[in-house]
């Protein structure tokens, strides 16, 4: 059985205090719309960890892990696929919506890259994770995460309209002509906060990285907050 890796994209700021904030997900119940089906579910599907933390991610789908421009682009394409279609992490190291012209937001950000290797009883193939660090001011974390909330409120309306019936399973090409903004997959949700933040030096004792380190369908996401405390230093 081949390797198995996963990758996922962590969007941050640091505070005139040294503070991290971040944008946090929650995995949705159900989804009712994915692109790698190209598909509408109608009665929707059921989604591994619903309900719990998430960030944007899935698996690797690159040739090579060592290689980092690889990695980088698949954490990239699984936030676009998931957070908004329109909102992109472009190559010079921007956040940009749109296709990058001069009606649309762009903002400067910094990409750090965190490769960590696992262990797993009963799932030998995986061999790993990458996490795609997100650096913006912390004056423009808000203007994403509100984004992102645009996107997500095209998405529901999508998902209104798949539950009425006036979509099926054929339909999908109709959410981005109709939504443009919507997400290609129905996976996540803004945590609630949208944006969580950890003190200097508050990272071992901080309560949501100790309850994601509790539960095997989150601990990896808890590694990757933590990696928080230094990624940039």
């Amino acid at each position: 059985m081949p390797d198995k890796y996963f990758v996922y994209t962590i969007i941050f700021s640091r505070t005139a205090q040294n503070s991290v904030r971040f944008i946090a997900f929650q995995k949705r119940a159900r989804g009712y719309f994915f692109s790698s089906r190209r598909a509408i579910v109608p009665n929707g599907a059921e989604l591994h960890g619903g309900a719990k933390f998430a960030l944007p991610g899935g698996k690797f789908e690159g040739h090579d892990w060592n290689n980092s421009d690889e990695v980088y682009e698949n954490c990239s394409r699984e936030f676009t696929e998931e957070c908004g279609r329109e909102i992109s992490i472009v190559p010079d190291d921007e956040i940009g919506t749109g296709s990058i012209d001069d009606d649309d937001e762009v903002i400067d950000a910094r990409l750090f890259l965190m490769r960590q290797p696992v262990t797993i009883r009963g799932a030998a193939s995986i061999k790993g994770f990458a996490a795609m660090y997100v650096k913006v001011g912390d004056d423009e974390l808000q203007v994403v995460a509100d984004y992102i909330a645009e996107c997500f409120t095209q998405r529901d309306a999508a998902v209104t309209k798949i539950r009425r019936g006036e979509w099926k399973t054929r339909d999908y090409a109709k959410i981005a002509r109709t939504f443009p903004l919507a997400p290609m997959d129905d996976e996540l949700d803004l945590a609630d906060p949208a944006i969580r933040e950890i003190a200097q030096g508050g990272f071992d004792d901080d309560p949501l990285i100790q309850a994601l380190s509790g539960d095997t369908d989150t601990d990896w996401f808890a590694q990757i907050i933590r990696g928080l405390e230094t990624i940039d230093v």
